[in-house]
């Protein structure tokens, strides 16, 4: 574990209500935060934004944002079912996704596969992204043991939107993939009436996972990666970091 810093023990010092009493004897100083931070054995930041507070049958629930942690004397991980007790268990639960036990199915996306593999990873992409299209060329290596699931978002500006919508209006869902990877989207014969659903499930879906950059990848159990990994074929395994 990484030092606190005396920021974080001044934090951690006022937020146990410890202010108000060492106050009363003396001032906090910069060496009462250092002891302070010398008892801190364990810390992990959570992906936690816009706080609220419900009340429900006479209780307080403090929730997340966008519904994912629930703060009642304990926290539970919505999206992974299960409880956060230990660092561990927070660390984990900030670096994975289990888009299954969510209720999330990537066929109801605007999604388009590479591959035949058993393990399936899913790649947020963007038509304009270079970077994506080296990682996905670099993807086409692995297609025996993985199926690479492409959901394109807009995260390249207006121009992305719009390559987007056509591509998800496109008549021949075969030819999808060679024009997103190819830049060959205004090739694509369209229909006159384009089916932009799952499209619109694509962006709801990648604002409440928070995807906020691309290449983001969702490993099959679960691991995230916000930017190309260092190292592809070991994330892919499991067996090194990004």
């Amino acid at each position: 574990m990484s030092r606190p810093t005396l920021k974080l023990a001044l934090a951690f010092v006022v937020g146990l209500g410890l202010a108000e009493s060492a106050l009363a004897a003396k001032p906090i100083t910069p060496q009462t935060i250092e002891q302070a931070a010398k008892t801190i054995t364990g810390q992990a930041s959570l992906p936690v934004d816009g706080m609220k507070v419900l009340q429900s049958e006479g209780k307080l629930y403090f929730i997340s944002g966008n519904g994912r942690y629930i703060f009642r004397g304990e926290v539970y991980d919505t999206w992974l079912q299960s409880h956060i007790d230990t660092i561990a268990q927070a660390q984990e639960s900030s670096s994975r996704i289990l888009l299954s036990k969510m209720g999330v199915k990537v066929d109801d996306l605007l999604s388009i596969r590479m591959g035949h593999g058993a393990k399936e990873v899913v790649f947020f992409t963007d038509p304009q992204c270079s970077y994506c299209h080296a990682l996905a060329n670099e993807a086409n290596q692995y297609t025996s043991e993985y199926t690479f699931v492409f959901v394109p978002v807009p995260a390249l500006g207006d121009e992305s939107n719009r390559l987007i919508k056509r591509l998800a209006c496109a008549k021949d869902e075969r030819q999808q993939l060679d024009a997103l990877l190819n830049g060959t989207i205004e090739q694509l014969e369209t229909l006159n009436k384009c089916p932009e659903e799952k499209y619109a499930k694509s962006l709801v879906t990648a604002n409440l996972l928070g995807v906020d950059g691309i290449p983001y990848l969702i490993s099959d159990d679960g691991r995230v990666s916000r930017g190309r990994p260092k190292n592809f074929e070991a994330w892919l395994s499991g067996k090194g970091d990004q």
